[in-house]
């Protein structure tokens, strides 16, 4: 597992996942000016239901099929395939490793019953429509957020303690819950064989807060998450891949600490997998950092931002030599589509077009000095040079 001294060439990935990602119109419309970014891909979403325009809006749960993929309703042929058409028609010349956003959403409340058949019918119906999209629109895979927004899917102590799970065990529920991952992961590569999938929680967000006393996986919040992924390594075909996405990378800079994350995945996930061979065999490690760390972002006064552009460089670089060659950038305020104080999303286009009431989130997002672009561009070629060294 990992990138070997004489794979140094591979090409590495950058992407973006933001509060601004694309659904399939606007990328459409627009990708001939968002490829000016030094960007190899987005996470694309399928909007449900489409406007003219497009959207560029992520994190609310509404608008989007792939934040309502597990919830108790079907997913509409008829949106799938007009947004496989978007795609199909979308002249693509830099962004190559595009990645459908899927998220694990319940409404407020709720709590997810992994031993509801009528339910996970619903669970792959849609999964299989998103993955023949993923397919179909010439993603490289599917970004999986299996956090717990609004309801309960991944906590055993809550869980347990629900009135749905009443006489189930803890062992009882992630032997199913790994069942599940294996049906899931069939289901997608039914229509996508090969996938990638780019999970932003996985085995180091559990490793770092159970260290190596894996009894407290029964007594932490969002464990159930590892017996998905076994029956997800179970599940998939040989050529499928999943990447630890490291969500929290967002906080580190520097080098050291972003091998200890990589290294944490590596070394200790095998021990906490039940499926040891099959994780060496498919598992990689990405990485998230966060632009607008603790929500604070000056575009006109960048000395302000948490990241000045030279530490912004610094901590890529830094993670694309410690990882497996693979960043996701996130941001909520800056947007890498506005690239100046007067610059506009497009005509009909505002970050939450048609999509309830967001107003004061459009109010917040704001323009990204284009420093910043070269400063992603310099870490690039700063890690392809640290690569090269090292195979030398």
């Amino acid at each position: 597992m990992g990138t070997s001294p004489e794979d140094w060439w591979l090409p590495l990935t950058i992407i973006e996942l933001s509060w601004t990602s694309p659904d399939t119109v606007y990328l459409r419309e627009h990708v001939r000016e968002m490829e000016k970014r030094p960007l190899d891909g987005v996470t694309v979403r399928v909007a449900d239901p489409r406007f003219p325009h497009g959207t560029v809006l992520n994190g609310t749960g509404k608008g989007d099929a792939g934040w309502a993929f597990l919830q108790n309703r079907r997913l509409k042929r008829s949106i799938i395939d007009a947004a496989i058409a978007d795609m199909q028609s979308t002249k693509f010349t830099r962004f190559r490793s595009n990645y459908l956003n899927m998220v694990t959403y319940l409404q407020s409340g709720q709590t997810f019953d992994w031993f509801d058949d009528e339910w996970w019918a619903t669970v792959l119906h849609n999964t299989r429509l998103l993955a023949e999209f993923a397919r179909k629109a010439g993603c490289e895979g599917i970004m999986l957020d299996p956090e717990e927004y609004g309801g309960q899917i991944w906590s055993p102590p809550g869980m347990l303690r629900d009135a749905l799970y009443t006489g189930r065990s803890y062992e009882q529920l992630v032997a199913q819950v790994r069942r599940r991952g294996r049906e899931f992961a069939t289901a997608v590569n039914q229509e996508f064989p090969g996938a990638h999938f780019l999970v932003l929680h996985a085995w180091e967000d559990v490793l770092s807060r159970v260290a190596d006393d894996f009894y407290r996986l029964r007594e932490q919040n969002r464990t159930l998450t590892i017996a998905f992924l076994d029956g997800m390594l179970e599940g998939s075909d040989d050529n499928t891949i999943i990447m630890d996405g490291i969500e929290n990378g967002y906080y580190v800079e520097e080098a050291e600490d972003f091998a200890v994350k990589c290294d944490r995945v590596r070394r200790y996930g095998p021990l906490l997998s039940a499926v040891p061979e099959q994780f060496r065999k498919k598992v990689r490690t990405a990485t998230g950092i966060w632009l607008d760390r603790n929500s604070r972002w000056f575009p006109d006064e960048i000395e302000k931002n948490f990241w000045s552009p030279e530490r912004y460089q610094k901590a890529i670089t830094n993670a694309l030599a410690a990882n497996d060659g693979f960043i996701w950038l996130y941001c909520e305020r800056p947007t890498f589509w506005l690239d100046s104080p007067t610059a506009t999303l497009g005509e009909g286009v505002t970050p939450a077009t048609g999509v309830g009431n967001y107003a004061s989130r459009n109010e917040v997002i704001k323009w990204m000095p284009r420093i910043y672009w070269t400063a992603i561009e310099n870490a690039r070629q700063s890690a392809i040079r640290q690569r090269q060294a090292r195979a030398e």
